[in-house]
């Protein structure tokens, strides 16, 4: 309690402490009002002198007006020329992008792209940037489709290392619209968890009395390549022959004229390799039995 005391007390009885009061009160610096009252002297110029100044004062408010006109007007110039440099109206994003026969295929809509523009994929995989893939879309029908080789032997050790292994790869789609600047315009993820090279089954169908040809889709995977030498024809009952010519794209419907086969009955035939090895598509006979054809009505 002593200690409290002593220390609260001995401050407030500090005569020279509190006799600061003299400093404190030293309002006659603080009163500058005599010099801040110049005003009272302008007051007294000459009418002549005051409209002198106001003249000045227009005169420079007018000058202030007209820079900043021509600031206004000179920004305005400077960005209409830059939004003609550049091509604010170009468009582009990806349609899809499959993993198909151990590639991907992508599909790019286009829209209001030129020539002095470019479009670029910069790809991906596992973070680790690829070889950028310059696009053009030749026929300037806003789409550009194509596709992306892959290093199927890293993908397959990769898989092979452990369980739940996927690879990911990363497509940035970017276009240089003007004045060297870059534009993102999409991206595209896809992972990789598998590899396969599998026949699964052929859907078909005949439109022969509209156009005379017969339809028909190959259901396959091929991610390692296995699969070469693809053959298909029809056959009918009295061993007449149409070919299939087939479109680049074996997944794509492919078909095949029959309307100058005599029978309308008759069997798709369809066979490939297989690392070599002639593999048929396999269909039932009547009575069951598994045959090298697909027993079809034309």
């Amino acid at each position: 309690m002593l200690d409290e005391y002593s220390n609260k007390i001995a401050p407030e009885v500090n005569p020279q402490a509190e006799n600061k009061i003299a400093k404190e009160n030293a309002v006659v610096s603080e009163n500058k009002f005599a010099k801040e009252n110049i005003s009272a002297q302008e007051n007294l110029d000459s009418p002549k002198k005051s409209a002198a100044k106001k003249f000045q004062q227009e005169k420079k408010n007018r000058a202030l007006s007209v820079l900043s006109a021509g600031l206004v007007g000179t920004i305005a110039l400077v960005l209409t020329t830059m939004t003609s440099l550049v091509n604010v109206k170009m468009k582009a994003e990806f349609n899809e992008v499959n993993y198909v026969d151990g590639r991907l295929e992508y599909s790019i809509n286009v829209k209001d792209m030129t020539e002095q523009e470019t479009l670029t994929i910069y790809p991906k995989r596992d973070n680790k940037a690829m070889e950028p893939i310059s696009l053009i879309d030749d026929d300037g029908d806003g789409l550009i489709e194509g596709i992306i080789d892959l290093d199927k032997e890293y993908i397959s050790q990769q898989l092979a290392s452990g369980e739940n292994v996927n690879i990911k790869y990363v497509l940035d789609l970017k276009g240089v619209v003007g004045l060297n600047v870059e534009r993102a315009f999409d991206r595209w993820v896809i992972r990789i968890d598998k590899m396969t090279s599998k026949f699964e089954d052929v859907g078909y169908y005949c439109n022969c009395d509209v156009d005379g040809y017969f339809y028909f889709t190959m259901n396959f995977e091929d991610d390692n390549n296995v699969f070469t030498g693809f053959e298909a024809y029809i056959e009918d009952n009295l061993g007449n022959r149409s070919v299939c010519k087939f479109s680049d794209n074996l997944h794509d419907e492919q078909k095949i004229y029959v309307n100058d086969l005599k029978t309308s009955a008759g069997k798709l035939v369809i066979k490939y390799l297989t690392n070599g090895e002639e593999t048929y598509v396999q269909g039932t006979d009547a009575n069951g039995n598994k045959v090298n054809w697909i027993s079809i009505n034309m």
